[in-house]
């Protein structure tokens, strides 16, 4: 995660939004990551592969294809 997603000045607004828009992402991947591997609960998968999809479109803005 660290060596793909470099940090950026505040001072540069829309790419420092894309960065923490990414880092958020990017928790929230962990989080769930962490509850599969605790639980048998298939809704964190789900959740999981949700965050997976929306960081795939962030990081990918111009690519357009559809898994």
């Amino acid at each position: 995660m660290a060596q793909r997603v470099k940090p950026v000045e505040r001072t540069d607004g829309k790419k420092y939004n894309e960065y923490v828009e990414k880092l958020t992402i990017l928790h929230e991947m962990l989080v769930y990551c962490m509850k599969a591997k605790q639980t048998t609960d298939l809704a964190n998968v789900e959740k999981l592969r949700s965050c997976l999809s929306k960081f795939h479109k962030a990081y990918f803005p111009q690519h357009t294809h559809n898994d």
